[in-house]
């Protein structure tokens, strides 16, 4: 009795090994493995080392939903109907190949610039399967010539005139119109020197930090390209770029990593406080730190080049003619943060009530005041009235029109400089809430760094308010279709930073209105 209970404890043993062993090999075949991924990293095992240029696109239907549930329904059906247009313009056989015989079965797609002139296609394998049956019904259709290359099958088929050719590197198709760029694929993952590979493109999948990527593409040191393109691209040592999603919009974000030599100076930062001045009805931002640093390394930059160097010059003639020297009265003393904004602002004395506020932070307040001063002096020898107000004990000077404000300027505190423009000064010092007091500008600047060089933010939908209040024919200047897909952005806002490897990035956020 015992030696049959032990029996049958093998048997069962063994039984369980064979059916978790064939279970296996049918999720391994239909690509259900959990550990199975197919991003661009994997992709890229089979890519040729010295390819140009390669962008990866994810297939994963769940990555592309969350996409479409960020957007409005009137808006899904603006791009929908966009899309049907240009469906109508292709074979109504190849949309029906691609949608029912190939995505099932493709995970990923990745396209690679082997050269100028050849480009690779790699596809991730996500069920065999399908796949196997897929490769059984072309070859029932057209006639497929298979060559043998270290190993492995490279299959050629003609289709409608067109050659191409394919192969499969284990959980990868790889497809080109040139049986040599297929042959350089299967180098790759034979040898273990691929794209993958490469110090370059390992720096740059670092330094791109994205939540649930759509789209990413990467360029690893484009002096090795082609003479032609050398000339623009050859002091740039990499480039990346991807778009992801964040819970309420896009994240979009760009990486350029720079020759040294470009660098001439350190930027240093900014910081989102020295926004807290201006008023929450601010809807059009631009800010950043050191225009005096930024003009210092144009004019460096412009040595090089006649056409920037004409610029300089033509700079420096233009603020000579009213006395000022351009590297110190001008840009000398703007060293700390700026920031140039549009409001909306009902006493503005534009009629559709729109209104202008710089803000300079300075170390040196008392040529920033001698500087306006003689602004001042030279706007009242040109037909305007320049005249002192006192607002809480504070000077204001304020240049007048044929009765109609231009602007004001005065201090905020000892160290900010600001200029109202066709807006009362008022409109800065009276706001009963500040800009990055505001919800929509607080959600949008958790995904961007709290320090930068230059910012950028716009509110769309006190934009698209100005519009739709103040212009009749805002209807001829934006087109149904294109207002509806804008009216499902609630802002827009962007970063560039410097990173301590010469890397400059650059994070853009829109952020979508609520439409549940």
């Amino acid at each position: 009795m015992a030696s049959q209970n032990k029996g049958c404890g093998c048997l069962t043993v063994v039984a369980g090994l064979l059916i978790a062993g064939a279970g296996g090999a049918y999720l391994y075949l239909r690509g259900n493995l959990p550990w199975q991924q197919f991003n661009f990293h994997q992709a890229s095992s089979v890519i040729p080392y010295n390819t140009l240029a390669v962008t990866h696109v994810t297939t994963n239907q769940k990555q592309w939903s969350k996409l479409s549930d960020l957007v409005s329904p009137e808006a899904q059906k603006v791009i929908g109907s966009s899309l049907s247009i240009i469906a109508q313009n292709l074979p109504q056989e190849n949309l029906n190949t691609i949608e029912q015989d190939i995505l099932p079965w493709v995970e990923g797609i990745s396209l690679a610039w082997v050269d100028d002139s050849r480009l690779l296609v790699v596809a991730g394998i996500k069920d065999k399967i399908k796949a196997f049956q897929y490769q059984k019904n072309l070859g029932q259709k057209y006639t497929i010539v298979t060559t043998d290359y270290r190993n492995v099958d490279i299959n050629q088929i003609a289709t409608q005139g067109n050659i191409f050719y394919y192969a499969i590197l284990n959980n990868y198709l790889v497809i080109a119109e040139e049986k040599g760029t297929i042959e350089l694929a299967i180098n790759a993952q034979l040898s273990n020197s691929s794209y993958q590979d490469r110090p370059g493109i390992k720096a740059l999948r670092q330094e791109l930090k994205l939540k649930n990527l759509l789209i990413e593409s990467y360029v690893d040191n484009p002096s090795d390209l082609e003479p032609e393109y050398r000339e623009y691209l050859g002091q740039i040592r990499g480039f990346a770029s991807g778009v992801g999603l964040v819970a309420d919009g896009l994240h979009m974000q760009t990486i350029v990593k720079l020759d040294p030599s470009l660098v001439t100076s350190q930027l240093s930062s900014a910081d989102r406080k020295f926004l807290a001045s201006l008023p929450e009805n601010t809807w059009l931002l631009i800010s950043g730190h050191n225009l005096k640093q930024t003009w210092s390394d144009l004019v460096t930059h412009s040595e090089n080049i006649p056409e920037l160097e004409e610029f300089v010059r033509e700079v420096r003639q233009g603020f000579a003619t009213v006395s000022l020297n351009v590297d110190q009265d001008v840009f000398g003393w703007m060293n700390q943060e700026y920031a140039i904004a549009l409001i909306n602002s009902d006493q503005s004395t534009v009629s559709f009530g729109i209104g202008g506020l710089v803000l300079f932070k300075t170390s040196d307040p008392q040529t920033a005041s001698n500087t306006f001063a003689q602004l001042s002096q030279l706007a009242s020898e040109n037909f305007i009235t320049v005249q002192d107000r006192q607002i809480r004990r504070e000077t204001i000077t304020e240049w007048y029109q044929d009765s109609e404000l231009l602007l004001s300027q005065g201090w905020l505190n000892k160290q900010t400089l600001g200029v109202t423009i066709v807006t009362p000064w008022e409109a800065l010092t009276t706001s009963n809430q500040s800009l990055v007091q505001q919800e929509s500008f607080k959600k949008i600047n958790r995904y961007l760094p709290q320090k930068y060089s230059q910012y950028f933010y716009l509110d769309m939908n006190q934009l698209l308010d100005i519009f739709k209040n103040n212009f009749g024919i805002y209807a001829m200047i934006l087109p149904q279709e294109a207002l509806v897909v804008l009216e499902s952005i609630d802002s827009i806002a962007g970063v560039n930073t410097m990173s301590r490897d010469n890397s400059s990035i650059t994070d853009i956020i829109i952020y979508m209105n609520p439409h549940n």
